[in-house]
């Protein structure tokens, strides 16, 4: 099955390429993130959140069980 292809807004282009976005996916227990570096906060540059990073992609783990600490909000 093909799908057919994706409308790209001239807004949405970045040197002729798609801009891209995180995605995030729900588990149990928490979020994974996928992004690239330039999409990363702070808290997940400094790895205070599991970042593990895979060729140019970065996975990210938000963990549903912890409360994000007070300098973040």
């Amino acid at each position: 099955m093909t799908l057919p292809p994706r409308k790209v807004s001239g807004a949405a282009l970045h040197n002729g390429a798609a801009e891209s976005m995180a995605v995030r996916i729900r588990m149990p227990g928490g979020t994974l993130k996928v992004k690239v570096y330039r999409e990363l906060r702070d808290r997940e540059r400094a790895r205070r959140t599991p970042v593990v990073k895979i060729g140019r992609i970065y996975f990210t783990w938000w963990s549903s069980r912890h409360p994000p600490s007070a300098s973040s909000r």
